[in-house]
């Protein structure tokens, strides 16, 4: 039996063509139909793909560039809490030296030992240090407690940049499928209406797209049954 439902599939939505490829191939296929189209016939599809296609490269090189900025930022994040954990271990001593391991000063800084804000996650550690940033200017030099205020400062912002990158990443992705799709579809728009101007002509249908840039279909393992 005949399936016209397969008529509106989008083929090009597969999982085996990575977005390199499905750009590589539509930026050939555009080529191919602008370079084709003398008569001015496909004029519609080209003004159509050339937004999808324009849209969908654009997204990919703001979602690049959205990544890079998101890994340095993690990079800042991880140095930053690596230094004032480091600092908050030295003061340790200080603190212990200066108030005593077991009196109530000492307790407003390390009110559950220095693990505490080793083992926090990067959002509790944010809280924790806000307590630690009230007890050194309570209770420390002005030198130390501006010392360790501003490895505060540094590591919150950091944080701060990362949460901001990872929620554009995030966004930029979302954008791009959005984008995918848009493309894919009109690929597929294309594919069914320069067919049916090329029924009795499939090798002229041939030339606007070239196959070989697609991913090619897996063969069967031997012995498997279909579903």
């Amino acid at each position: 039996m005949i399936d016209l439902l397969r008529l509106t599939n989008d083929v090009f939505d597969d999982a085996a063509l990575s977005d390199p490829k499905l750009r590589t191939f539509a930026h050939d296929h555009l080529h191919r139909l602008t370079q084709l189209d003398t008569s001015g016939t496909f004029a519609p599809l080209i003004a159509a793909t050339s937004t999808a296609y324009s849209a969908y490269y654009s997204n990919l090189t703001s979602e690049a560039t959205a990544e890079a900025i998101g890994e340095g930022n993690t990079i800042a994040t991880r140095n930053a809490r690596a230094a004032v954990l480091k600092k908050l271990a030295t003061q340790r001593h200080l603190v212990s030296f200066s108030f005593g391991q077991n009196g109530s000063v000492y307790q407003e800084f390390f009110p559950q030992g220095i693990n505490a804000y080793r083992k926090a996650s990067l959002d509790d550690l944010s809280t924790l240090l806000k307590r630690y940033e009230t007890a050194a200017s309570a209770h420390l030099s002005p030198a130390e407690a501006s010392q360790v205020q501003t490895l505060i400062t540094a590591y919150t912002n950091a944080r701060k940049d990362q949460l901001t990158t990872t929620s554009e990443t995030d966004k930029q992705r979302t954008s791009r499928r959005e984008h995918r799709k848009t493309l894919t579809l009109q690929l597929t728009r294309n594919v069914l209406i320069i067919a049916s101007h090329f029924l009795d002509k499939p090798d002229a249908f041939d030339d606007f797209f070239d196959l070989s840039l697609l991913p090619k279909k897996r063969k069967p393992r031997k012995g498997a049954v279909d579903a």
